[in-house]
């Protein structure tokens, strides 16, 4: 769609697993963008990260700014059904890891921000997936039992559930405030707040929903299907291992005990905000969500 307005569009993370998705619909969908720039540094600690952004744009007259926080803001202990930004709070006490709080801080520095020379909004994502991502069915897919084996190691949810929302999706969420706010097709109170962004990708249990994608690359699961204590115990031996040898060398692991324990839990959120206010609606169905997301798994699993 033209626009009167021709711009440039800075993409911090560019060249990451959303970030190159937000590069790739910039390029196809938003006809008033002339020139993207990317940015990728060295990882910062995400609020001082952010408040150099934010002064940047007031230096240099940047419009529009937004902000990819997440729905760990409002997660925790506890289960969210068919959550809204107005019946979910913040919640401060119960993140599961340093990066969801990070991202409540982040994205209160961005919101407040929000004034008449420079209009922000913050974007919540559920669970990504899609081409590009390895941190769960991506890493699943490339562990040596799945490539050598044909196998994969599956736990019990219980009665947990989460929303799942493909990165193609949650990228054109970006677009749509972009040219929302673009374009000031927006009435009071649209700057300067939040957005869940989600799809219609089916709401199943974790391990449920990585079965549609990990069956169709022709990977089996073990039996039986394990109880999640089986992964907990060794995660915490390890970690009194790590605080040990810390003493004499940095050392980390990449996956959570929360991240276990979490999937026990329902989270799941609506998109009604984001439709009403940005104009967003999913442009990618399930069906092709999935059958992108499945050949980028089969490309990991055979090496190609």
């Amino acid at each position: 769609m033209e626009t009167k307005e021709r711009c440039v569009v800075l993409v911090t993370g560019g060249a990451g697993f959303l970030g190159q998705h937000i590069v790739g619909l910039l390029q196809e969908r938003a006809d008033h963008v002339t020139q993207i720039r990317v940015l990728d540094v060295t990882p910062y600690k995400n609020k001082l990260g952010t408040k150099n952004v934010i002064e940047a744009c007031s230096l240099n007259g940047v419009r529009r700014l937004i902000y990819c926080s997440s729905i760990e803001v409002v997660v925790g202990k506890h289960n969210v059904y068919y959550g809204t930004e107005d019946n979910t709070n913040i919640t401060r006490d119960q993140h599961f890891d340093v990066y969801g709080s990070s991202k409540v801080e982040a994205e209160k520095l961005v919101l407040e921000a929000n004034c008449d020379k420079l209009q922000t909004v913050s974007l919540r994502p559920s669970v990504l997936y899609g081409e590009g991502e390895f941190r769960s069915l991506g890493r699943i897919t490339n562990t040596y039992l799945a490539r050598k084996l044909g196998a994969y190691v599956r736990f019990d949810c219980q009665n947990g559930m989460a929303d799942h929302v493909y990165v193609g999706n949650v990228a054109w969420g970006f677009i749509c405030a972009e040219k929302t706010l673009l374009e000031k097709k927006y009435g009071p109170g649209v700057c300067g707040s939040s957005y869940f962004i989600v799809d219609d990708s089916p709401v199943k249990s974790v391990t449920d929903f990585m079965d549609l994608m990990l069956l169709d690359i022709g990977l089996k699961p073990i039996r039986p299907v394990l109880p999640i204590w089986l992964a907990v115990i060794p995660l915490y031996i390890m970690y009194i291992i790590l605080l040990i040898v810390s003493y004499v060398y940095k050392a980390n692991i990449t996956v959570g005990i929360d991240s276990f324990t979490s999937i026990k839990r329902v989270y799941i959120f609506k998109y009604e905000k984001a439709k009403q206010c940005l104009g967003y609606q999913p442009i990618y169905c399930y069906d092709e969500a999935k059958e992108r997301t499945v050949k980028f798994l089969s490309s990991i699993l055979h090496g190609k």
